[in-house]
């Protein structure tokens, strides 16, 4: 069998090549057949990314297909043209939105970090805003927390969401290494801008939130809680949510995170070594957060959603005391955090500390911890490492005694991830090192109490 050398050096047999004026090239690789003729790709034709298929070129445009990568593709509905602002990992914002950059679609453009507005992560972080493009707004919602809907609701919309999720052998083996599978998760991502068209079908739930401030627009901003996410789920759901919330919503400075878990051991003696080790890890907990999350103050908030746990907590003793579980008259003498079930939750000053253990405390159909501390974020990385270190935590205090190193717990994680949380909080120490630094002596030269 005659071979011969292609145009892309390669040696092939004669029968798999068609001969132009330049030399032999190779059919489906050089060369392919359209309309009855062989055209020459790269030349005449090129593989159509949105079809995936070859077309001519005249019918395609090129632009980003994939993380930097460059193709062509046939031009629809779902083509991104304008609209979206290029940020970097620095935070640094340049205003590329009369660009003629295009898209194979909005998730490739957010992979190729574009968005459609700054990523307003912080003020303290970006050198130039740009002006908000073309968004989604609507009246504030009505509702001020999932309870306001009804169980049978609730427990619908969740089950509907999971049903449309899909694991794989890789997802399981992660949730097997972390043992997730025994926890349930709810996530609250808040906004300061932007909205879903149909949040329901993603697992969320579009809640008003009176602490959240939009930076430049008068519409109250928004907050998205989950229904409630078996373990198993986590990781195909907050991959969903997070890449539709990139691609829709906006987060600032005032913005945070919050996730709840529960499954968590209940006990009188569980419940109190996890306090004590809180307490105990705190102070180094917070050096991996900006210093706002601890002194609002700094970016002008009043009201501290955040604080350190107290070493002698009224809620904690009340927990300890089990005579007094269904007094509420004692409970609201006891209490100086000001825990009051017939009030509103936000009116509650002692849900306000980087964890909040009231519903494992005092909610015996829940038995859920918040922690609160994470700045806002919809970057999916992010969370998932946050919710590592958050289960370790948990699972140390159940087999290990107390200590006061966090190291210590960060040992404790799956070799499967021990190196890469390790490495991600520490980035986020070093990136929020100078900055919180350079605040307090700021704070101390105004004599900041």
């Amino acid at each position: 069998m005659k071979t011969v050398t292609t145009v892309s050096n390669k040696q092939v047999p004669k029968s798999k090549t068609r001969k132009f004026k330049n030399g032999f090239y190779e059919i489906g690789v050089d060369c392919v057949k359209l309309n009855n003729r062989y055209w020459r790709v790269g030349v005449s034709v090129e593989y159509d990314h949105a079809n995936k298929r070859y077309d001519f070129k005249r019918n395609l445009i090129q632009g980003y297909v994939g993380k930097n990568k460059i193709g062509w593709f046939k031009s629809n509905k779902n083509n991104v043209f304008k609209g979206f602002v290029k940020t970097t990992s620095e935070h640094i914002v340049q205003n590329l939105s009369k660009s003629k950059t295009v898209f194979l679609n909005k998730y490739v453009a957010i992979e190729n970090n574009y968005k459609r507005i700054p990523n307003l992560d912080s003020d303290l972080y970006i050198e130039k805003k740009i002006p908000i493009q073309k968004y989604n707004f609507k009246l504030s919602p009505t509702m001020y927390n999932t309870a306001d809907l009804s169980e049978f609701r609730l427990n619908t919309l969740s089950e509907l969401f999971i049903r449309s999720l899909n694991n794989n052998p890789l997802i399981d083996k992660i949730n097997n290494a972390l043992k997730l599978s025994r926890y349930k998760f709810g996530i609250e991502y808040e906004t300061s801008i932007g909205t879903i068209d149909k949040p329901t079908e993603l697992g969320l739930i579009e809640l008003r939130d009176g602490s959240l401030q939009s930076n430049s627009l008068p519409v109250r901003p928004v907050e998205y809680a989950t229904t409630i996410i078996p373990g198993d789920n986590l990781i195909s759901a907050l991959k969903k949510q997070t890449r539709e919330l990139k691609y829709n919503c906006g987060y600032n400075q005032f913005c945070s995170t919050h996730v709840h878990i529960s499954g968590i051991p209940f006990s009188m003696i569980y419940g109190q070594k996890l306090y004590e080790q809180l307490v105990l890890i705190q102070d180094e907990f917070f050096t991996y957060f900006p210093i706002s999350r601890m002194i609002p103050q700094t970016i002008g908030k009043e009201k501290n959603h955040c604080k350190k746990l107290p070493v002698e907590n009224n809620a904690h003793k009340l927990f300890l005391d089990t005579r007094h579980y269904k007094d509420s008259n004692h409970l609201k003498k006891l209490m100086k955090e000001g825990l009051d079930f017939s009030l509103r939750k936000w009116n509650n000053e002692g849900r306000y500390y980087f964890v909040n253990m009231f519903g494992y405390y005092f909610k015996p159909n829940a038995r859920t911890i918040e922690f609160r501390i994470h700045e806002g974020t919809f970057d999916f990385k992010a969370i998932f490492y946050y919710i590592i270190l958050i289960t370790a935590i948990l699972e140390y205090v159940e087999k290990n005694p107390l200590t006061e190193k966090l190291s210590d717990i960060f040992e404790s994680i799956n070799p499967m991830f021990r190196k890469q949380v390790i490495e991600h909080f520490e980035q986020r120490r070093s990136l929020f090192f100078k900055i919180n630094s350079d605040t307090e002596k700021l704070l101390n030269y105004l004599n900041y109490e």
